[in-house]
């Protein structure tokens, strides 16, 4: 079985952008959390500090999704 290059990047491709739409979806969850007015306001600051942390990662997805790409279409010629 032959593992070819392009294979790999395409892989890592999808699974950055499920990785980046997942992480945008939770931080649209948790928003809803920081923005409710019946939950106090350590309560609600501990939703943003959660959809911080997951924005980061999220951050990381989108970001890694243009140098595959572009590999990508390099290799496709």
């Amino acid at each position: 079985m032959v593992i070819n290059e392009v294979d790999v990047i395409r892989w890592l491709h999808i699974l950055a952008m499920v990785y980046w739409l997942g992480g945008e979806w939770g931080v649209f969850q948790t928003s809803y959390h920081v923005t409710n007015r019946d939950l106090s306001l350590d309560e609600r600051r501990r939703h943003m500090e959660t959809a911080y942390r997951i924005d980061i990662l999220a951050r990381t997805g989108i970001i890694m999704l243009l140098p595959q790409g572009l590999q990508m279409g390099h290799l496709y010629g």
